[in-house]
């Protein structure tokens, strides 16, 4: 029925597409932060890095002394989102494709030389791609006119995380893409298509690693995290949004492990997120920081003091959907939290 529908309207997927199509096992990305060993997924996401990569740019700042949602702490997360997605959005792509130097880009080694660009008291502009430990001699990088500059859109995502009484733990983050997928139904199935080669999944400009082509896979920022501290689960977590799933769980990281937060004070603290113009694959492009107007003004005012340009967002914001579930160390007890930003739970059985 797929392949009738496509036939008759002019598409090329045919019955053998999807009868190919076999999931695979990989393993995750792993680093440590403060004591606590974290791993999310590997390419072909994005996400993963970005919680990964920014915990090691962080590292070396005592967010705790700074203290929850001052310019400090601040300016150090949006330094890190900026400096992680610069590389990122350089080599990360389909690795049946590209050669990923996801070693380098997650090593100790890496972070500290790129740490070099993080000045404490003023933003940087939006770097070039740094060269990590096995990283191609020669990588093509975003040049040239864009079919399309940028994607902007509701989106079709959610996420659920679930522990079980033998400590089993799950994150799943499965997603349409944007409203409604590709708003195609295929013939009688019911069935929506998503929209996953938009811009953002895909690079516009064809010299990209990540410019869509015949079989490659796009890269979504889809990436539940589990952490584990001294060999037992102590969070699972993950979000919907789009190109705010790494950063919005990179945030609730620091907020559970840096600043110690009960599960549903760190999912409700307020958040930000960076967007770029024309997008996050171009060195150079304009960052602008959206903030919730729940950050203290004195913060916000210091952050524009510091250059960062940024736009004040009324209330929650709408930032992410949070999903955590912790586990007590010393006791084994479990606790939940559900973002109120949207619609969501937690329950317990």
């Amino acid at each position: 029925e797929i392949e009738r529908f496509f036939k008759e309207n002019g598409g090329v997927l045919t019955a053998a597409d999807p009868a190919a199509y076999k999931p695979e096992w990989q393993e995750p990305l792993p680093t440590t932060y403060r004591g606590h060993d974290v791993y999310s997924n590997p390419a072909t996401s994005r996400g993963g890095f970005e919680v990964v990569m920014g915990a090691n740019l962080v590292e070396g700042v005592d967010l705790k002394a700074a203290g929850a949602l001052s310019p400090a702490h601040l300016h150090a997360v949006i330094e890190a989102i900026k400096i992680s997605k610069s590389d990122i959005y350089r080599y990360v792509a389909d690795p049946a494709f590209v050669k990923v130097p996801t070693a380098g880009l997650v090593s100790r080694d890496f972070a500290s030389l790129r740490r070099q660009l993080f000045d404490p008291a003023k933003a940087i502009a939006y770097p070039p791609a740094g060269t990590p430990d096995g990283s191609p001699t020669s990588t093509p990088r975003a040049q040239g006119p864009a079919w399309d500059e940028h994607y902007d859109g509701e989106l079709h995502t959610t996420s659920f995380s679930i522990v079980d009484n033998f400590g089993n733990a799950v994150g799943v983050t499965p997603t349409l893409g944007g409203l409604f997928g590709s708003n195609v139904v295929v013939g009688n199935t019911g069935l929506l298509l998503n929209n996953g080669m938009r811009i953002g999944s895909t690079s516009p400009y064809p010299t990209d690693v990540n410019y869509v082509g015949a079989g490659k896979i796009p890269i979504l920022n889809n990436s539940p995290v589990v952490v584990l501290k001294n060999g037992q689960l102590a969070f699972v977590f993950g979000t919907p949004g789009g190109e705010t799933i790494g950063q919005t769980e990179f945030q609730v990281l620091l907020n559970l492990v840096d600043f110690d937060l009960p599960v549903q004070a760190a999912i409700e603290a307020p958040r930000l997120v960076l967007d770029a113009k024309p997008n996050f694959y171009k060195p150079g492009a304009a960052i602008t920081v959206q903030v919730e107007g729940r950050v203290p003004p004195a913060t916000i005012a210091a952050l524009k003091a510091m250059g960062h340009t940024v736009d004040v967002l009324p209330g929650w914001g709408s930032l992410g959907h949070m999903q955590v579930i912790r586990v007590d160390q010393k006791t084994g007890a479990k606790t939940a939290g559900a973002d109120p930003r949207r619609t969501g739970y937690a329950m317990g059985y």
